[in-house]
């Protein structure tokens, strides 16, 4: 599950200052009141354990699957009832109207997914949701990958055609580790683009984009 909350514009936090050990949360819940975004990340890391207890009962029972865009763009009643049990809970916590949501299974039913500089929720319930269907283990989500960049694992990683709940997460990461993430041309990272080059460095960035064969891919938010 991966859970991104995009705040105003002008609020920012110190890079490389927002790694939490869990003995770490335990410590700061009693600052949670003075500080509403520590408040939401320890509620956040609350939802996503009993998000990932009902996806491992449920990865023990029979899954059932349909499709959303084509055959090969699956979704499960896990993926569909994981979203409703994080946006619910957010809503129970917070109130009805205080953040906005961008899932991927409500989003695949609304069309495009709206951006907008208010507190907002980008939810994907089970990141990867083939490997899920199947049974197999898998580490090459986009997620994932960006997070291996941003520990030093790997010293690159691109995708085109991923979506804004694929990488919203790994860019936080990756950026306040010190790495750089930015477009497969080399501008500007666009999250709603379905495009993302990451890496340890600019000049790797760099030197993996030379080499990138781009290819069109509708956006995330084209209505």
């Amino acid at each position: 599950m991966a859970l991104l909350l995009r705040v105003k514009k002008n609020f920012q936090r110190g890079a490389g200052n927002d790694t939490f050990s869990s003995m770490e949360v335990q410590k700061t819940e009693d600052k949670t009141m003075a500080d509403p975004w520590l408040e939401a990340y320890v509620f956040a890391v609350e939802i996503a354990k009993k998000a990932g207890a009902e996806i491992r009962k449920a990865s023990e029972s029979e899954i059932r699957i349909s499709t959303k865009s084509s055959t090969v763009d699956l979704v499960t009643a896990t993926d569909v009832r994981v979203e409703k049990i994080i946006i619910g809970a957010l809503k129970e916590k917070y109130g009805e109207n205080v953040f906005c949501f961008i899932g991927e299974e409500s989003a695949s039913k609304k069309g495009a997914c709206i951006l907008t500089d208010e507190p907002t929720w980008i939810i994907d319930p089970v990141d990867g949701t083939t490997n899920f269907v199947h049974g197999i283990r898998g580490t090459g989500t986009a997620a994932t990958n960006m997070c291996m960049v941003a520990c030093g694992a790997v010293e690159a990683f691109f995708e085109i055609g991923i979506h804004c709940w694929d990488v919203a997460a790994g860019a936080v990461i990756v950026q306040e580790a010190g790495g750089v993430v930015c477009d497969v041309d080399g501008g500007p990272f666009d999250l709603m683009s379905r495009r993302m080059m990451c890496a340890n460095h600019i000049d790797i960035a760099n030197r993996v984009i030379k080499e990138i064969e781009i290819f069109p891919s509708e956006r995330d938010d084209a209505q």
